[in-house]
């Protein structure tokens, strides 16, 4: 990975199809007035508005430096100005690019977790990704009876002790993508979805691809067809897990991250 909003010099090839490109950027490495400053000038009046609402400052500069990122590296996708950029919420309010005429198709989905912000962008094919800390949940027993289904409640129960936490937190984030992914939201039941690709014995750092089945609630969840989807969960740091998924994309790149520095970006 590289270093972490402000300099991408140069135009970038965006995704090709069936690729997906995430980028990170952590909170920490832009502490600076200055470059606080820049990402503020590139977020809509609306995006401002709802910065201010933030209390505490490091919500607020996460805020900040998740949605500069939004838009840079949109921006260097297309070779736009940064603020040329528009967004309309969907039915479920989650933010789609605006497409000018002959703009690629690029959809995109956004992350963040006390201070780190994940973005995947890709091409013609709908993206989530979720972002959380690693920590000691509490009453797990109590969040896995809420959100994970049987099968997922039994796979927990007979890890260790010492890795529940982390299990749990790693099929909670493939439920957030996924949810996200389809555009649902929290309207969207974590329990009508069964990760068995998440209780396998493959690594949970390698993509691996499944086959949700046509019928019950999976039918209902996922518009009555059967649905080809790639996932991949990786630790970003000691204190992160980063889930992303995407329909049938071949390979997901956790190699990008935004270099500091100033941008100029083409008008």
């Amino acid at each position: 990975m590289a270093a972490a909003v402000s300099a991408i010099t140069e135009r970038l090839p965006p995704p090709a199809h069936g690729e997906a490109h995430v980028w990170l950027a952590w909170t920490e490495r832009f502490a600076a007035a200055e470059t606080l400053d820049y990402c503020r000038t590139l977020l809509a009046q609306d995006e401002l508005e709802k910065w201010r609402r933030f209390h505490f400052e490091r919500d607020r500069q996460l805020y900040l430096v998740a949605h500069a990122m939004v838009r840079q590296v949109l921006a260097a996708y297309l070779a736009i100005a940064p603020e040329r950029l528009q967004f309309a919420a969907n039915r479920y309010g989650r933010p789609e690019l605006v497409r000018e005429p002959g703009m690629p198709d690029l959809r995109f989905n956004l992350s963040h977790a006390r201070g780190l912000a994940a973005l995947v962008v890709t091409r013609s094919a709908d993206c989530g990704i979720d972002v959380e800390v690693r920590r000691e949940l509490g009453d797990l027993a109590a969040m896995a009876g809420q959100v994970l289904t049987a099968a997922e409640r039994d796979y927990l129960w007979r890890l260790p002790d010492t890795e529940r936490n982390w299990a749990f937190l790693k099929l909670w984030t493939l439920k957030e993508a996924t949810s996200k992914q389809w555009a649902r939201g929290c309207r969207w039941h974590c329990m009508k979805l069964d990760l068995p690709s998440a209780r396998t014995s493959q690594s949970a750092s390698k993509p691996a691809a499944a086959t949700l089945p046509a019928s019950g609630s999976s039918r209902n969840a996922f518009r009555g067809r059967t649905t080809c989807w790639r996932w991949r969960c990786v630790a970003a740091t000691a204190r992160n897990c980063i889930s992303l998924i995407t329909n049938g994309y071949r390979s997901g790149r956790l190699d990008r991250a935004l270099p500091r520095g100033k941008r100029k970006t083409p008008r």
